[in-house]
Formats: C-alpha cells, structure tokens, sequence
C-alpha cells in the first residue's frame, strides 16, 4: 500500500484497492468513471500500460480533488512516519553514552512529538505555532495515535502539556540540539564513602550471627553510636553489591556464587578421557547388611565429563579407598580405563591403594589422578551435580529422612523401625540391603537413559521435537564416530585390580593384614621381599609375585604362588581386608562410647556414695497389666539390700500375691520359676534385658543363662548361629504362647 501511495501512474485495479475518499471501490466500476469522464482521450494524462497484460494507466491528477486531497494526505503521513523513523534513530546514535535511561527515553518522547509538529507545518502550510497548537489540541481531544500519546506523557513527565512548554522544546532544539531536549538529571547521590555512618552500622551488620537491620541499629545505639534511620539504611544496602553487602555474613566459599566463575568446556573431549568422582550420603534409611539396624549408607559415583554417563557406582557403610576402588574397577572393566582421575582430597582418594608408584591402582593402569583446589567443590560441579538425582531416588522410600520430608512422617517410621528392631531384631520396613542396591542400579540406568541439559539436541524419532541427548545415546554417538575405549579383558581385571603390597618371606609365610598365608614354594624365598597381591573380599588366599626392576623402578613380576591361609592365627576363620576395616570402626565406636560412659560415672560417684548413707534404694516393680500401682512403703532401712545376695526373698508383696523386686535378678529368677504367670510387660522387659549386653552379663554372672531367657520368650536359639537369636515364631504367636498375656 505505501508503494501505491508514492506512484503517480495507477490503474483502475490499483486505485480501487487505494479507496480514495470520492472515488469507486471496484476495478469495473473505476473503469466507467474513466470512460465517462474521457480520461483515456487525453493525450498526456494517460497510456497503455507497458508489460504483459496490457491495460491503461491513469496519472493522479486526472482525479477528483476529494481523491487527490486524501492520496495527498496519505504520502505526507507516510513521509512523516519516515521522518520521525529516520530522526529517533539519529537520537539513539548522538550523546546516548552520557544520559542516563530516563533522559534518553524523556528525550526521544519530546522528539517525536516536534517531528510530528514539523510534519504538519510542512503538509498543511502552517506556521511553527499552529502546528505546535494542533499537537496540544489533539492530545486534549485524545485524537493522537496511540505512539503519540504515550510520548506526550512521557515528555512532560506527569505534568500537562501545553503549548508554552513545545515552544520551549523547539526553541531548545533549535539552540542546542538534540541532547538539549534531555531533562536535567537528578540531584547526584552521595558517594558510598561519603556516607560518615555506614563503616559504624556495618561492623554490627556483616557478622556470621546475620544481625536484621533493626538488631543492628539497636546494637550500635546500645555502643552509644548514632543510629540512621532504618530507611536509610535501606536504601544505602540496595546501592551496595551482594558480595560487598554479604561480606562477613557469610563465609568466603558462600560468597562464591554471587561471584563470576570459569565455565569448562566439555564439548571437545572425548569418553573416557576425564572422569570425575564423588561420594554422598543416601537421604533414606536401609538394612545394614550384617546387623539388620536401620542406616544411611556412602554411595561412591564416577562419571563421565565428555557424556555425563555414570560409568561406575559402589555402596558402602562409608567413603573409603575400598568403595572408590570398587566403583574404578567397575568403571574401567565395563567402560574403558580413563586418561585422567579428577577427585576431591579426601582420605578415599589419597591413600597408597591408589597413589602408590608401584602397587598403586592409578599406576598399573596408567591413569593420572589430579585433585581439586581445597574447599572448591564449585570446580567438579559436574559431578556434584548428580547427587541431586541420589536425592531424587531417595524420595521414593518410605524411609526418607532428608530435606524436605515431613517431620510428623519422618518421626513416625523412625520410632517404628527401631520398635521393629528392638523387638524382632529387624524390620519389614526398612528397604533390604540387596533390594536397595538392585533398585539403586536400576535407577542409574534410567539416569544415563534421560535427556541431559548439557548434551546437544537431537530430533527425537517419536515426537520429531528437539531434545537433549542422553548419556547413552552421546557415548553410542562418539562410538560411532570412530571411538574406542581403551578396556581390560576380564583376566586381565582379575589381576589388575588386585590391590598389592610388598612383603618380605619368613619361613615360609608371608604376613599380611595380622594374618599367615604360606606355600610350598615360599620354602625357599626365605628373607626375600615379593609382592603380595590380595582381594578386597576374599581373605582365604593372597597371590605372591617377584620383585622385579623394570627401567630402575620396581614392579610386579612373574607370578609364584597362591598362597593360602593355613591356621597359623588365632582366629577361626580368616578376615577379609573390609572386615578387619569394620572391625577396627566398631571397636573404635565402642571405644568412643565407654569413655563417655566413664566420664558419666565419674560424674556418679560422690553422689552414690551420698544415696547410700542417706537415700533409700530405688526398687523396680513389675506389675500385671491393668493393675493399678499401689504406693510402696519402702523405708530408709532398705539400703541394707543392696548388700544382701541377689537370691533374696523379695522385700514386699502386694496383695494379689505378685512380689515387688528389687532387681533384675530377681525378676528373671521369679519368672523363671512361674511361667505361667508372665505378662506382657513383663516379656518387653526380659527382651530388654537381652539387648543389654551389661544386664544380659549380670544375668549370667547370677547363673541365669541366655537360653532360659530366650525360652522364656518364645525365641530359640540355633545351634549355629554362634550368639545370634531368630525369632521361630512371630510376635503374635510368642505373645500368644503365654497363658498371662493372652489375657
């Protein structure tokens, strides 16, 4: 249409799409205006249509004054449009680097609204006056297209427009261009230095307790300062940047993410070159795998920089050398041997199973282990960030104890489970420690199946919509690119993975872990050192091979025996290396426990000594179900019991015939004698006592062994299991056995 609108020749089609005011809407009709009023016969105002098609064309002036005064009007406001086009940009490129963006937007609106005024003045012939006076008129009337109008309102900045105030601005552009039209800039904010309180108010507010405003001000008035006002200091805080206003309230490595970092580009390597690991505590409670108690285990992940693929993942009781040096072999045996090891510097990464130069697994399998800066766990957000996805499956148990969980919830399974644990030694709702690690891999194949935001896009096959790759389908799209991983077969994983320690023969017997392995073959390496090569699970055979010196380095030769565990120590049967590390764990927690037992008891003494001069003794009743207690009158002269041997008569005897006991022996001794009269409560106290390894010892000091205890309750005791009970019969059933309890 603004191509029609700038062309003096036209023919009857095109001015009936014009719709000139006075002039016909169709093509025929236009054509009988044309031969009526003899446009074709005059000489110089029209001609045949050069081109294909033919026709006539009709010069503008052949049209009537209604036509031709609004196609004038039309081509001056299409002019005008330009104009006022033409001028915004020539304003947005002068001066712009010293107006702020409220001048340059207050600006552009007083621009448009005289380049409009100058449009007018040039189409209808009017002076500068007039056509500025039409500007105020139209605005009024709201008759200013829409881009006008909200110039107009932002050229005045809220005030009214008039008249006097577009001859200002003209008479400003006239004088001093462009950027006379800027409005002045506010009054200058103080500088931040300026500010004499600010030093003072933020001692009190950058301190790692996180002091509010108001708790600060109240601390520098209670200092004898002078407080500003809390608007004050409001607004000074929204000047400051977060890293400075958050300096001291948070720690250097909290201030981080307010700060740039590095980006690593990832996009050029291929599998296997980089692989980065991580261990982190799973959210939701499981079974222990030996004591059946509920715990968190350590899962140990290593992945894939080039493909974000886990390539290899353990579960352990915690992050040690063992679990990382599982989940490496893993990762080599079914992914390829990486080129580079990327960890953090805790004690699973650095310690001689995998750092030493020679018996080292990094060494034999030529992998350069590097370490992140300490205290940077931004630099492997990598795998950092997949511990998200072990939150995520953690959700689904029922035993999820991390963030988020509801309290209510949360406490309700915990006292279940350990309820569960304290009467039946397990419990059905805790995951089972097999069950766990089956859905655990599980849920890692359906990772490295997902969509990964890191990974290119890919037209998915079944919706034909553009999605992020998987972790699968980048490591198949590098394969079929020509990569090969670098893998071991499986005799080789055998041997290579074996972790190996250097050991010197004697008589026979290489010692390793406190315990004698011997061969017929060692006979004569007396006093010679070989390499012993061990199995993390298996403690019943360790391989001895030479010493050899390949390039003045030591290293593994050939192979001389596979030296068995033969007796030679005390101990049974053999223990592996991760039994003999839980060994020393559980004794070390005990150890822990017995000193703040001791401490406490400390704490005890001079106050028993005290109670027994003084206090009489706290005696311990057992009673039926549904009896009401009776008040005891135990007097002064009952601490003299306490002396007494522990096969004494009971002190007193309530009126159905039941005694009260005063100790743990005597209960267990009287229930023994009268089976028939054990309730409810009191089995949930002899399973107590058989919890309690110290009441359990007293019992069987006082010749109450654990078997009759065990009877006594409906539990008995295999041959087999070496002190360990199960439980034949369910808790209903055992319930049910006693003639008082069903009751």
């Amino acid at each position: 249409m603004t191509e029609l609108l700038s062309r003096d020749w036209l023919t009857a089609k095109e001015l009936a799409e014009l719709r000139l005011a006075g002039m016909p809407a169709t093509e025929r009709a236009i054509q009988i205006m044309a031969k009526r009023n003899g446009w074709r016969e005059h000489p110089t105002l029209s001609r045949r249509r050069a081109g294909r098609g033919g026709g006539w064309e009709y010069h503008t002036d052949l049209l009537p004054d209604d036509a031709r005064a609004d196609l004038l009007a039309r081509r001056a406001e299409v002019a005008t449009r330009e104009v006022r086009g033409q001028e915004l940009q020539r304003i947005s490129q002068q001066g712009l680097e010293t107006l702020s963006a409220r001048q340059r937007m207050v600006m552009e609106a007083r621009a448009a609204l005289l380049t409009e005024a100058e449009a007018r003045r040039v189409r209808h012939g009017w002076r500068e006056r007039r056509a500025l006076l039409s500007i105020v008129q139209d605005h009024e009337a709201g008759r200013l297209p829409d881009d006008l109008a909200r110039a107009a309102g932002r050229a005045c900045e809220r005030k009214r427009l008039s008249l006097r105030t577009l001859q200002q601005w003209a008479r400003q552009l006239r004088e001093g261009g462009l950027q006379a039209l800027a409005p002045r800039p506010k009054k200058r904010e103080r500088a931040l230095e300026e500010i004499a309180w600010l030093p003072d108010f933020l001692r009190y507010y950058q301190r790692p307790q996180k002091p509010s405003i108001p708790h600060a001000l109240e601390m520098m008035a209670r200092d004898g300062l002078t407080p500003p006002s809390y608007d004050q200091v409001r607004r000074v805080l929204k000047r400051l940047s977060i890293p400075a206003r958050e300096q001291g309230r948070e720690g250097r490595l909290a201030i981080r993410k307010y700060l740039p970092y590095v980006a690593r580009d990832t996009s050029a390597l291929q599998p296997t070159t980089i692989y980065s690991a991580d261990g982190t505590t799973f959210d939701a409670e499981v079974e222990h795998p030996v004591s059946h108690k509920p715990f968190k285990p350590e899962i140990t992940t290593i992945i894939d920089v080039a493909t974000r693929k886990i390539v290899g993942v353990s579960f352990g009781i915690s992050e040690n050398r063992y679990e990382v040096a599982d989940a490496l072999r893993r990762a080599c045996v079914e992914h390829g041997i990486p080129a580079i090891f990327y960890v953090d510097r805790g004690p699973g990464y650095r310690n001689q199973l995998l750092d030493d130069d020679v018996t080292g697994l990094c060494a034999r399998l030529g992998i350069t282990k590097a370490h992140s800066l300490p205290r940077n766990a931004q630099a492997r957000g990598i795998v950092e960030a997949v511990q998200k996805h072990w939150n995520r499956f953690a959700r689904e148990l029922p035993t999820y104890m991390g963030a988020g969980m509801d309290g209510e919830a949360a406490r309700r399974v915990h006292l279940a489970t350990r309820a569960d644990i304290r009467k039946l030694r397990r419990s059905r709702r805790l995951p089972a420690w097999e069950g766990f690690v089956r859905a655990a891999l599980d849920y890692v194949n359906r990772y490295n199946d997902r969509p990964h935001s890191a990974l290119p896009k890919i037209r998915d096959d079944e919706s034909g919509r553009m999605r992020h790759m998987s972790p699968n389908e980048a490591w198949a799209a590098h394969v079929q690119a020509g990569f090969e991983p670098l893998t071991v077969s499986p005799a080789e994983a055998d041997d290579l993975f074996r972790p190996m320690v250097i050991r010197q023969v004697r008589r026979g017997l290489v010692s390793f872990a406190s315990q004698d392995y011997f061969a017929p073959e060692l006979e004569e390496l007396h006093g010679q050192k070989v390499f012993v090569g061990y199995d993390l699970q298996d403690a019943s055979k360790v391989w001895v091979r030479e010493v050899a010196r390949v390039d003045g380095e030591l290293a593994p030769g050939a192979l001389i025996c596979v030296a068995r565990w033969d007796g030679h120590k005390r101990a049974y049967f053999p223990e592996s290396v991760i039994e003999q590390a839980e060994k020393r764990r559980v004794q070390a927690a005990i150890a822990r426990k017995q000193r703040k037992i001791d401490a406490l008891e400390e704490q005890l003494r001079p106050g028993l000594i005290e109670a027994r001069a003084e206090k009489p003794l706290n005696v311990v009743e057992m009673r039926p179900v549904g009896v009401e207690q009776q008040p005891l009158d135990v007097q002064p002269a009952a601490v003299e019991i306490e002396a007494q041997p522990s096969a004494a008569a009971p002190i007193q005897q309530r009126p159905d015939g039941r005694p009260v006991f005063a100790d743990e022996v005597e209960h267990a001794r009287w229930l023994l004698d009268h089976p028939g009269e054990m309730t409810a409560q009191d089995r949930a106290a002899v399973l107590d006592y058989l919890d309690s390894p110290a009441t359990l010892g007293w019992l069987q000091s006082e010749g109450i062994s654990q078997e009759d205890l065990l009877r006594l309750v409906g539990i008995e005791m295999p041959a087999a299991s070496r002190g360990e009970v199960s439980v034949r019969a369910s808790n209903e059933t055992a319930t049910a056995a006693t003639p008082a309890a069903a009751k």
